[in-house]
């Protein structure tokens, strides 16, 4: 599976920049509603391969 950002607007992969970072979303129930929170994407649910670019 490639490493895409999830965020709305962000297009880094992890075939473009090799040593750029993702970060998984947290199992912690209310940190992970704090990040989908602070993605504003309305209606969607990260899946177990969602991941975040701290660059974007």
């Amino acid at each position: 599976m490639p490493s895409l950002c999830a965020a709305v607007g962000c297009n880094n992969t992890k075939a473009q920049k090799r040593d750029l970072t993702f970060y998984y979303f947290p199992q912690e129930k209310a940190r992970r509603q704090e990040w989908i929170a602070a993605m504003k994407r309305y209606y969607w649910t990260p899946t177990a391969h969602s991941r975040l670019s701290p660059f974007y």
